[in-house]
């Protein structure tokens, strides 16, 4: 027998869990109405630049997107500068703003899900390699956009730029060569260009213009003085450097975020990879040729032969096939 204390007591809980449950059916209700998504996204340029086909596939959705200012590094952010219906916003002005969703890319926010009712996050890239399917960033974050009844092909690349003036030889096709910094890490050092100037010095000879250009600690006044012919880029923000490149017949470029940038503006380029995949990182362009030597230890990303291996032999490629590489880029895609 249940005492009247007792039954008293079980019809307020029932009570107080029935509020409850309308209170959350509200909230629910107001998210589902806002025509904004929270996007998730981290890392560098190259990552960056490669989230912005969903970006556009989203606008194209009539959703607005909100991205967290603080996950991206070397200026990255600056991608975004005059992209419809995006802003980068910090955590202190997300509270309080409603969202139809949060969505995590390939690089997610930690932490996103403090913001958003709901979470969707894009699929992993490892998993799906194990499965047999060549995913690329572009791909895994892009099935965000399917996965909201997205119907159309895939958007290009976005990349915000500022004009450059470029220097005007006779008839020349201009020819730039990305000349990565001196990282410490192995990781990224494995990957850059070998020798970036006996390249240049090759397509000087065969009567191109080379404009060298990169950050400032990796072109030292003793190159300039070495290779006076060149033309030398060094002082450059992230939107000229892609307005440098918007301007060039073509790019000589290792796997780096100025080979995203590249492919964002549209420009012919020659890529270089060696131990990092071409399958994940490859530039996103039909103007773009992959070069890869034949070596057995390729690819090696993310393992511990990369992180031990200091000899860079995957990309020493002879100036002689860059060469021919890039002359047969530019009678492919004239500008």
């Amino acid at each position: 027998m249940i005492t009247k204390a007792a039954q008293m007591h079980e019809d307020v809980i029932i009570k107080q869990t029935s509020v409850n449950a309308k209170k959350a059916c509200r909230h629910i209700m107001q998210v589902n109405t806002s025509n904004k998504v929270l996007l998730g996204a981290t890392q560098g340029i190259g990552n960056a630049i490669l989230t912005t086909p969903l970006i556009q596939a989203l606008g194209s959705l009539k959703l607005k997107v909100d991205i967290l200012k603080g996950g991206f590094i070397r200026g990255a952010e600056k991608i975004f500068e005059g992209m419809p219906n995006v802003k980068l916003l910090d955590e202190d002005e997300i509270e309080g703003r409603i969202y139809l969703l949060g969505l995590q890319t390939i690089w997610p926010y930690p932490g996103l899900e403090k913001f958003v009712a709901q979470l969707r996050i894009a699929g992993n890239i490892f998993d799906m390699w194990k499965a047999g399917i060549p995913a690329h960033e572009v791909d895994v974050n892009m099935s965000l956009a399917y996965s909201l009844k997205y119907e159309g092909e895939i958007p290009p690349l976005y990349c915000h730029y500022e004009p450059v003036e470029l220097p005007t030889g006779a008839n020349k096709k201009i020819i730039g060569i990305h000349v990565c910094r001196k990282y410490s890490h192995q990781f990224y050092a494995n990957r850059k260009l070998v020798n970036p100037y006996f390249i240049a010095e090759a397509l000087h000879e065969e009567g191109f213009e080379v404009v060298m250009f990169g950050h400032k600690d990796s072109i030292t006044d003793g190159y300039k003085q070495k290779y006076p012919d060149f033309n030398y880029f060094d002082e450059l923000t992230l939107p000229q450097v892609a307005g440098l490149v918007k301007e060039l017949d073509c790019v000589i470029n290792e796997d780096s975020g100025i080979m995203h940038v590249t492919a964002a503006m549209d420009t012919p380029q020659v890529t270089i990879f060696g131990p990092t995949s071409w399958m994940k990182n490859r530039a996103w362009s039909d103007k773009a040729m992959l070069v890869r030597k034949d070596i057995d230890c390729l690819t090696c990303q993310y393992t511990e032969r990369q992180s031990n291996c200091y000899s860079n032999i995957c990309m020493d490629v002879s100036p002689s096939h860059i060469l021919k590489c890039t002359k047969d880029l530019l009678a492919k895609f004239p500008k």
